[in-house]
């Protein structure tokens, strides 16, 4: 708690800063709808039963031009992952979330051109995770019994005692809309690494987030200012 405390303290600097030689500082935060890739090599793809999970991000931006056309975007995001899951037969019922909590950290590339008062803009790169906490509470119902298990993840790279890697990488891809230094924004992170530390069968754990974003941007105004 500690360190998203701090982390939050840095955002929140960030964002009162102003702005210099000519690059933007905005604040960002939204919806996430989160869900996982999950697969062995016996079976294939096993992601059936993992529903979307509805969460969130936090964080502050950094916007320098290259040119008119042209920049380049980074920051840092306080982000939640990870999935829901829901399966019922005839006898039993499972239902369960997975529950995820990264800082990550943009590097992509933005294009931008007007129409009218409006500034839209499409934007492209890899981005980089870091895993701060994570739960799972799994509730299994049979007949008239409920059994709930619930689990917090220990991070790392030793495969006896961690059960996720704490580093993740990913594209991110995303469009949206500037007027008068208000952002709205669509995006979308594809993981590329496998989360899990599961030795077996090449069990592979990937995340994918597709966030709503809201913003504003205290550096140069854009869009609505012609």
């Amino acid at each position: 708690m500690e360190k998203i405390v701090i982390i939050l303290g840095v955002i929140f600097l960030l964002s009162t800063q102003s702005s210099l030689f000519g690059q933007k500082i905005g604040i960002r935060a939204g919806l996430n709808m989160s869900t996982m890739y999950r697969s062995l090599e016996s079976s294939g793809k096993q992601t059936d039963n993992f529903k979307l999970r509805p969460g969130f991000h936090i964080g502050a931006s950094v916007e320098v031009p290259i040119n008119e056309m042209i920049s380049f975007e980074t920051g840092l995001l306080l982000n939640t992952k990870g999935y829901n899951i829901r399966r019922q037969d005839e006898t039993l019922k499972i239902k369960g979330r997975f529950n995820l909590l990264y800082i990550d950290i943009p590097i992509t590339g933005k294009a931008s051109f007007d129409v009218g008062k409006f500034r839209y803009f499409v934007s492209v790169g890899p981005y980089i995770g870091i895993g701060l906490i994570g739960n799972s509470r799994i509730e299994f119902s049979f007949e008239d019994e409920t059994e709930i298990l619930e689990e917090e993840f220990e991070w790392g790279y030793d495969k006896e005692s961690d059960d996720l890697k704490r580093f993740d990488y990913g594209l991110l891809i995303g469009a949206g809309m500037e007027f008068n230094s208000f952002i709205v924004a669509i995006n979308y992170s594809h993981g590329f690494t496998n989360i899990s530390t599961f030795d077996f069968d090449d069990f592979t754990l990937k995340n994918r987030v597709l966030a709503l974003s809201f913003g504003y941007n205290f550096g140069n105004k854009k869009g609505g200012e012609r």
